[in-house]
């Protein structure tokens, strides 16, 4: 799937990503094992 968005519509949305969630605290706020099986339909 690919999609495409004006640069100045991603960017103020980026900005405001990072501030919520700084790179490199990801894992803080994310289970990415739980979520992928959830969204797999696998039993975590």
């Amino acid at each position: 799937m690919l999609f495409t968005a004006p640069a100045a519509v991603v960017r103020p949305w980026l900005m405001r990503t990072y501030h919520l969630v700084p790179a490199g605290h990801e894992q803080a706020t994310l289970d990415l094992d739980r979520e992928l099986s959830q969204l797999l339909g696998e039993v975590a």
